[in-house]
């Protein structure tokens, strides 16, 4: 198996501070943040119930590569401690607390899961023989102190099997670190994925991989200091580890809709959700232990529909229909986790859970479709569309990770293509050009700074960003 590595130059730009000329807090940043304070109800504690029950043990101090490297840092968000600061979104800085939540958690008989090492979730699921693993998180290293910390608190386990939930880096990434090099090449343990996932893989991870990962540090503020001013979450985990990353082949795909199969002595039904939020993924419930695994077509966010480390526009109407399938998978579950975040308990609150993602995408999508249909183009759709009070209040349907906007905007580049039927945005000129043209009209690089800094003063910070 050959292991690639990725070496990438980056650029840094010096965005607009949410700080005044007096480094003070700008008041329209306050007077925002403050309205989210009065309009959600913030201190609801259900979801921090569910995040910190099973708690077992939580790991201090770094995770470093054989060079000496730090990988992860597990005190590096203890600032979260504190009220949200005036710099950050209050409800931002309750998903950042949520996600710290970090270590090793009993979820139900003979399944445990390890959160906080990386941006996803590992699964450690108890078999007749060993421990099945459910997705290996982005890197060797995270992945090996991961199985680590489990085994000082649960005792030495053999790894009976891997399941992998999806085609995406940080749910496969750290495979190396999960099985010894002898246990690799004997190809004696089953490793289960969805069909399609070394194609979707390589295609993604590999085709497009130095595009990506150039991007990606944009949208996860990979080198953003951890601070109240710099990287406070992702909304979807902490952060992404950085480390050796690999890939496994798997032993056995899950070629079915639906499909029985028997692992290590548990019955697993397992449900392909191709095209999702994956090209390649799968979903399971273990009917014994009245679990269902959403993998990541659920999560306690908004996710996306299109992803801004770029990648295949996901289809919106598919995934809703896998969530309705998703509906009647977990009709007998008291129990539902998936590969981020935190689990929900009770079937009712399940249904619920599962039901309010649905109708989030549904409605956008079906919302996009009528004004894409009506002459409005994705951005003008945009500004256009909100959630409706009953899902506006679930905080779990907030865009922390996804947003609304750029998921309405996915939406009708699903359906119409990056032109928007505008003629002058036929053939437009390059970026560069247009800047130079810019700058000639407003007089010059002087008054175009004025010009923006004004718009900042102002608080019109899009069209600040724009100049």
């Amino acid at each position: 198996m050959k292991v690639k590595f990725l070496t990438v130059s980056l650029m840094f730009i010096l965005p607009f501070s949410v700080f005044a000329a007096n480094g003070q807090v700008e008041k329209a940043v306050i007077e925002s943040n403050n309205a989210y304070k009065t309009k959600y109800n913030l201190d609801d504690m259900t979801e921090f119930n569910y995040a910190q029950k099973g708690f077992i043990a939580k790991p201090t101090g770094q995770i470093k590569s054989e060079k000496g490297n730090v990988i992860w840092d597990f005190d590096a968000f203890n600032f979260l401690n504190d009220p949200a600061p005036n710099t950050v979104n209050p409800a931002l800085w309750r998903q950042a607390k949520l996600n710290n939540n970090v270590g090793l958690f009993k979820v139900t008989d003979r399944v445990w899961q390890i959160r906080g090492f990386d941006l996803a979730n590992m699964t450690i699921i108890q078999g007749d023989t060993g421990w099945i693993i459910v997705d290996t998180l982005t890197s060797k290293e995270t992945a090996e102190a991961a199985l680590k910390f489990a085994r000082q608190h649960l005792g030495e386990q053999k790894i009976s099997a891997i399941i992998f939930t999806h085609s995406h880096i940080d749910h496969f990434g750290g495979a190396l670190g999960v099985l010894s090099t002898e246990e690799i090449n004997a190809r004696k343990t089953p490793i289960i994925a969805p069909q399609g996932f070394m194609e979707e893989a390589t295609s993604e991870n590999l085709m497009a991989g130095s595009a990506m990962i150039r991007r990606a540090t944009y949208m996860y503020g990979t080198f953003l200091p951890k601070n109240a001013e710099g990287l406070v979450d992702t909304g979807l985990g902490k952060a992404v580890a950085v480390g050796k990353m690999g890939i496994l082949e798997p032993t056995q795909l899950i070629t079915q809709a639906e499909q029985k199969m028997t692992i290590d002595g548990l019955d697993f039904v397992f449900y392909n959700v191709p095209g999702s939020e994956a090209p390649a993924e799968l979903t399971f419930s273990i009917p014994s232990l009245k679990l269902y695994n959403g993998a990541e077509i659920l999560s306690h966010t908004m996710h996306n529909l299109y992803t801004l480390r770029g990648a295949k526009v996901r289809d919106a109407l598919k995934w809703v229909g896998y969530l309705d399938q998703a509906m009647q998978h977990a009709k007998a579950s008291d129990v539902l986790i998936a590969q981020h975040h935190w689990p929900v308990w009770g079937n009712d609150n399940i249904q619920d859970f599962i039901k309010t993602q649905r109708d989030v995408y549904k409605f956008t999508h079906d919302q996009t479709v009528r004004y894409m249909n009506s002459g409005f183009n994705g951005a003008e759709i945009a500004e256009k569309i909100q959630l409706p009070a009953a899902l506006d209040q679930k905080l779990y349907a907030h865009g922390y990770y996804g947003t609304l906007k750029h998921n309405v905007k996915a939406i009708y580049q699903y359906y119409m293509g990056w032109f928007d039927a505008h003629p002058s945005n036929l053939d437009p000129l390059p970026p560069k050009a247009v800047a130079k043209k810019y700058i000639e009209l407003a007089g010059g690089e002087n008054n175009a700074l004025k010009n923006a800094r004004d718009a900042y003063a102002q608080a019109d910070y899009r069209w600040a960003a724009e100049i």
